[in-house]
């Protein structure tokens, strides 16, 4: 994108109006621009009191790639939220810019926990993404795989079958979903065995 439209949106993240600055964070991530005011402009709207600018500026810092520290602790910071969209952008953003550190693991462990489903079901995803294939990660989503929500369950099966564990505790979770009482939770426990 030319540089006129990259300042043109840039200024718009600074717009009165929410919706103006939401469309403006998500635009810049589809643009592919991380260049250092990008970054920078899009981290400023991380903290926006509108819950939606938060959202969409944390997606855009996932599609750009840029993981510095200044990017992987402002989203780290936004998985405490108060919206549950926002963490779960948050989520997804440290899922796909793939800094597996103690840190960001941490985190993400205790997001598993979080009251919210979409947002366990978009952490178990992300831990599947990073590869860290602990014992405390195993652990974590092992027990996931029991959650009264089948969409946290299907993900959790998901994470096991990318992380590629084949010990004899995961195959056994995994064998016993095959017989969930949700058909999309079965078809990740089987997806997950042939992946192992």
């Amino acid at each position: 994108a030319s540089e006129v439209v990259i300042s043109a949106l840039l200024l718009c993240l600074e717009d009165g109006d929410e919706d103006v600055r939401a469309s403006a964070a998500e635009a810049l991530g589809e643009l592919g621009n991380a260049s250092e005011a990008v970054i920078n402009a899009l981290l400023l709207r991380l903290e926006d009191v509108d819950y939606f600018v938060r959202y969409k500026a944390a997606r855009a810092l996932g599609e750009l790639g840029n993981t510095s520290e200044a990017v992987i602790s402002a989203l780290l910071l936004r998985l405490e939220d108060g919206d549950f969209r926002v963490r779960v952008s948050g989520v997804q953003a440290l899922g796909k810019l793939g800094n597996a550190s103690e840190a960001v693991i941490n985190a993400l462990l205790l997001r598993l926990e979080d009251g919210n489903r979409d947002v366990c079901s978009s952490t178990a995803y992300a831990l599947g993404e990073l590869g860290n294939a602990s014992e405390a990660v195993i652990d974590a989503l092992l027990l996931r795989l029991e959650d009264g929500d089948n969409s946290v369950r299907y993900s959790a099966a998901q994470a096991l079958g990318n992380l590629g564990n084949a010990s004899e505790a995961v195959i056994s979770a995994l064998l016993l979903r095959l017989e969930d009482g949700d058909n999309s939770v079965r078809y990740s426990a089987a997806q997950a065995l042939g992946n192992l």
